[in-house]
This record gives structure tokens, C-alpha cells and sequence, in this order.
């Protein structure tokens, strides 16, 4: 493994180190009003000792191939399965962020005054919101007089 520590021993060493906020880091236990069993899996998670594949066949060592099943590529731990696998990536990372964004824009509203659902997991971004003080946009096309690429951005605010 080149000197690095396997990823399941990584968490407890990381958050020791000077630029962590040991108390902040933490601080989400006490003041998050999950279940215990909630936390606990949240912890595993963190200290990569979840199920994955390469956690089987690294610590259980039971003959499992540590290679992903969605990827078939890299090694299945849970840094892969959160952010790395090219597979995820297509459709599950696009709905994770679609869904943050829908949030951030759920908020945006709310700061605005403008009419959102009570709950932001009902709230479904229109392409154009808008009152007398604002229009917020929501995933559309932005034209420049250069070409960009990347000129759809989730959410543009005309304040």
C-alpha cells in the first residue's frame, strides 16, 4: 500500500491532525437528533468499516474480489461508492446533487418571499420563479459571448 494506512484506519488518525477542529468535527453527534443506530452507521461509514467489498476482502478475508460491482474498475470502498465510481457518476451523483441544489434553491426562495411548498423535500424548482423583487432560474441555459460548456448552472438569481 506504498506507507499509507489502509482507508479503514485513516478517520481516527485524519481528525487528530492540526488542522482538524476536533470538536467541531464531532459536534454533529451531539446536536444532530439522529437515532443511535443512525449515528453508529454514519461512524462505520466514516472509519470505512461498512460492508464494501474491499472491506471484505481486506479484513475479512473471505476471498470476495474487492473490485466494485457497479464499476467492475477500482477498489469498492466508501469514498468509491459516495464520489468515485464512473458508473454512480452517470445517474446516482446527478440526483444526490439535483436533490442538494433543489434545497439551496427551496432556501433561496424562502429568503425571497416568493411561493415554495412547506417542506423542502416536496419542493419541486419551477423553471422560473419570480416576484417584484426578484427571478431566480433553475437549471437553464445561460447565453455568453464566448463559449462555455458548462452554462447550465442550477440556479442564477436576478436580484
Amino acid at each position: 500500500m506504498g506507507g499509507q494506512s489502509p482507508t479503514w484506519k485513516r478517520y481516527p488518525k485524519r481528525i487528530k491532525e492540526a488542522d482538524v477542529d476536533h470538536h467541531k468535527t464531532n459536534q454533529w453527534l451531539k446536536s444532530s437528533g439522529l437515532k443511535a443506530e443512525t449515528e453508529g452507521f454514519i461512524v462505520a461509514a466514516q472509519d470505512q468499516s461498512l460492508a464494501t467489498r474491499s472491506y471484505h476482502a481486506s479484513i475479512i478475508k473471505d476471498g470476495t474480489s474487492p473490485l466494485c460491482r457497479m464499476c467492475n474498475k477500482y477498489d469498492e470502498t466508501i469514498d468509491h461508492i459516495v464520489s468515485g465510481c464512473p458508473e454512480l457518476a452517470k445517474t446516482e451523483y446527478i440526483h444526490r446533487q439535483d436533490k442538494a441544489a433543489a434545497y439551496i434553491h427551496w432556501k433561496v426562495c424562502h429568503n425571497y418571499n416568493t411561493k415554495t411548498s412547506e417542506k423542502w423535500y416536496d419542493h419541486e424548482p419551477q423553471t422560473v420563479t419570480e416576484n417584484e423583487d426578484v427571478t431566480i432560474l433553475w437549471d437553464m441555459p445561460i447565453h455568453t459571448d464566448r463559449k462555455i460548456t458548462a452554462n447550465r448552472p442550477n440556479i442564477v438569481i436576478k436580484d
